[in-house]
């Protein structure tokens, strides 16, 4: 299920819930807003704390050295709003940035990512119709970079499901596709229901 939320109160969720696991652990996490706080998305909320569960995830298990720095902005503009958690981990190699998004990858140099984590993240995000992509960070390891586009922006496709939006999109088409397979084995081209149990061969398992 979608819903409205305003770019403060994703802040104000990640400061919730990550700031003192991180603080335990030793990581110094700082986070920081800007532009409009009320500008809105509408997200699958359970979906979108996956995504940065990962990241965050993604970033502590490649901290290295002493100094252990996480950052997460929180940013606005016209059309979108911006999400962009940098460490200071290990680097991954420039020609390798677009690889760790692909399900399972693995590198010998650089940053070893092997999982699905990162690819689970740009599934959810591109299902919100937005972007996802890494980057060399100021912190000395790797930035991930999220867009959105801003829900004032965008006009809102209705489905099967109450309180659709473009998270649900494709479970929509999947849903059709499944009527459209059971009508099928359901009823004659005539309209009449069939009698699927007839025959042995059709007999449930």
């Amino acid at each position: 299920i979608t819903e409205d939320v305003t770019l403060q109160e994703i802040y104000d969720n990640v400061i919730e819930e990550y700031a003192d696991e991180f603080e335990n652990k030793g990581i110094s996490f700082s986070a920081f807003i800007s532009g409009d706080r009320n500008a809105l998305l509408r997200l699958d909320m359970s979906k979108s704390r996956r995504v940065l569960s990962n990241v965050f995830s993604n970033c502590v298990k490649h901290l290295t050295g002493e100094k252990k720095l996480v950052e997460v902005r929180f940013s606005s503009d016209k059309e979108k709003i911006y999400i962009t958690v940098d460490d200071s981990g290990e680097g991954v190699n420039e020609d390798k940035l677009e690889l760790i998004f692909e399900p399972l990858y693995t590198s010998d140099k650089g940053r070893k990512v092997a999982g699905l984590g990162l690819a689970i993240c740009r599934e959810i995000t591109e299902l919100h119709n937005g972007k996802i992509y890494a980057q060399p960070s100021h912190l000395g390891g790797l930035r991930v970079c999220i867009e959105l586009d801003r829900e004032e922006l965008k006009k809102q496709k209705k489905g099967p499901f109450d309180k659709q939006g473009p998270a649900d999109e494709k479970y929509a088409s999947l849903y059709y596709k499944c009527i459209s397979v059971m009508r099928s084995q359901l009823y004659s081209p005539e309209g009449k229901i069939k009698n699927i149990w007839s025959t042995p061969d059709r007999l449930p398992h």
